[in-house]
């Protein structure tokens, strides 16, 4: 039997490709500074969680992507809890 909580941490990674990822964002006022976002995993809260840095004054490193708008609204989100006895 298949149970939901036979999944790991690689088949989130196949799902979510952006878990485990370093993006950045230039500084709305100040394009010479930028700050990165690295995506992970939260497995108490069931929600991807993202760790900002500190803006700096310089440029991304080549490769980098830029976060997505949308991305970091729903990274932003507070997760819906869930009771113990619903799981």
């Amino acid at each position: 039997m298949n149970h939901h909580h036979d999944r790991t941490f690689l088949d989130l990674k196949k799902w979510n490709p952006n878990i485990g990822k370093t993006f950045y964002e230039i500084h709305p006022t100040d394009k010479n500074q930028f700050r990165t976002y690295y995506i992970r995993w939260d497995a108490f809260a069931n929600a991807m969680r993202s760790f900002p840095t500190p803006y700096i004054v310089g440029t991304p490193p080549d490769g980098m992507e830029a976060i997505h708008p949308l991305l970091l609204s729903q990274l932003n989100r507070m997760p819906q809890s869930t009771t113990f006895g619903s799981l």
